[in-house]
């Protein structure tokens, strides 16, 4: 599933605008560009058999909102994988940040 250049334009547009300047967390911007690119998470068969072998290995991996909505922005196309890396690291270092 990929995404036409003119939508990708729109997208860089938005992201060189005033509001993703202002002082927003990674979370509502994470969710911004997903509501604008019409993406929501839907969970597929492969992320249930990821969840299981992750528990039976014995560990315990929890996806917040904001991160699923990152493998989705970057299943559809829009964003690459250095650029989804990088969006749930800013994440996590925010959310732990009291």
């Amino acid at each position: 599933m990929s995404i036409s250049s003119e939508r990708q334009q729109a997208i860089i547009e938005v992201e060189k605008s005033r509001v993703f300047s202002l002082p927003i967390s990674m979370r509502e911007k994470i969710g911004a560009l997903a509501i604008f690119c019409g993406i929501q998470y839907v969970e597929t068969n492969l992320d249930r058999l990821a969840t299981v072998i992750t528990r039976l290995s014995g560990d315990e991996v929890e996806l917040d909102e904001t991160e699923r909505l990152v493998i989705s922005l970057k299943r559809a196309g829009v964003l690459n994988k250095h650029e989804a890396l990088a969006l749930i690291g800013r994440h996590i270092v925010e959310k732990r940040t009291p």
